[in-house]
């Protein structure tokens, strides 16, 4: 009796080893490191001071940047998660504070806060000082932004300087006689009951040297001054 021999044939699909109709397994991309939390207010205001704290929150232990200006502050982030950077030097009006928080491995996160300083007429009065005018005339431009006031007699104040400029005279000589001049940039609003001859009382910031020129078509340099106020006194 003869016995048959049986043959078995595997036949493998593809040439990658793999059984048909299997896929590949997509190799994973690693995601994004997370950002690191920061919360801050939108504005701040501040009244006469010149410095404010702005506090915010962010992840316990991170590292707050802080830019305004050409200032820069750097803080921690408190075990709370809370913080607090002292703007200082702050000018009148408008300044942007940058915030940027980031704890190691993170991304930084970014933020800015508005802030407005206000100042009263009593506060900036306060600050004024009487330069006297040898010291003034001698070199206006090293004075630039400093907040004076003077006691004068209007010199001039009309076509030929413009309603927004005037000249003062600011030293008392006796007998209704005033010397020393001083160019003044002013709102027309806050002198519309001064003319010539008045004595005032002006508060303002040094601006530098300025020269005009004279009704006889001459020149002249004398310091200006930038008025923020305006006191008619006669």
């Amino acid at each position: 009796m003869t016995r048959g021999i049986a043959i078995f044939v595997v036949v493998l699909a593809g040439c990658s080893g793999q059984a048909s109709g299997s896929t590949a397994k997509p190799i994973p991309t690693p995601s994004p490191e997370p950002a690191t939390p920061l919360t801050v207010p939108a504005t701040a205001a501040v009244a006469d001071a010149d410095s404010v704290e702005v506090g915010g929150s962010s992840a316990p232990g991170a590292t707050i940047d802080a830019t305004w200006g050409t200032n820069s502050a750097r803080v921690t982030v408190d075990a709370s998660g809370n913080f607090a950077v002292r703007v200082t030097g702050l000018p009148e009006g408008s300044t942007t504070l940058i915030l940027s928080a980031m704890v190691s491995g993170d991304r930084a996160t970014t933020g800015h806060v508005d802030i407005e300083r206000t100042i009263s007429p009593a506060f900036y009065k306060q600050q004024a000082a009487t330069i006297p005018y040898n010291q003034l005339i001698k070199d206006p431009a090293s004075l630039a932004g400093r907040i004076v006031t003077y006691r004068a007699q209007v010199f001039q104040y009309g076509t030929n300087t413009t309603t927004s400029h005037m000249i003062i005279a600011v030293t008392d000589e006796g007998y209704g006689y005033w010397s020393d001049n001083i160019w003044l940039d002013v709102d027309p609003s806050a002198a519309q009951n001064v003319f010539q001859k008045s004595i005032i009382q002006v508060w303002g910031g040094v601006v530098g040297p300025y020269t005009y020129t004279t009704t006889q078509n001459g020149s002249l340099t004398i310091p200006e001054i930038d008025v923020k106020y305006v006191q008619l006194i006669q």
